[in-house]
């Protein structure tokens, strides 16, 4: 081998060694702030005192609009059919298990209430409720992919 070939070969190993740290330090960071913002939202979660079934409850609360008839009644029903009253109150303790039990709910229940809204020409109200509960970017997009 010639000087100048073990010197390139030198040259890329060094080369690689420091991309490669450069690299990890940056995952790293991101990891970190990721780990960061999961903790920050399961905190929000537990001390904002209130549930996604609350805001539920409280969109029937008000009137019997096509919020309350369209989309809080049928998933009301849906997770008072899958869980008994003690079930439900420990779910309503637990916030990111009630959000992962809502993102259920609405699945299930998605066309009937697409179906409701359509119906009535109200079409843009789901989007408007999903901000309104706080979990449009979290749960759902606005269209399936």
């Amino acid at each position: 081998m010639e000087p100048a070939q073990i010197i390139i070969i030198l040259a890329a190993i060094v080369l690689t060694l420091m991309a490669l740290k450069y690299v990890t330090k940056i995952l790293f960071r991101l990891i970190l702030v990721l780990i960061f913002m999961i903790i920050f939202y399961m905190g929000y979660q537990h001390f904002s005192g209130s549930n996604i079934f609350d805001n539920l409850n409280n969109i029937c609360l008000k009137e019997n609009t096509p919020k309350c008839s369209c989309f809080a009644k049928p998933i009301l029903d849906d997770i008072n059919s899958r869980f008994t009253d003690d079930e439900l109150n420990n779910l309503k303790r637990n916030m990111l298990k009630s959000n992962i039990e809502f993102g259920r709910s609405y699945q299930a229940k998605e066309s009937e209430i697409k179906k409701c809204f359509e119906e009535l020409g109200q079409n843009s109200l789901l989007e408007e409720i999903l901000s309104e509960i706080k979990i449009k970017d979290i749960f759902f997009s606005s269209e399936k992919k």
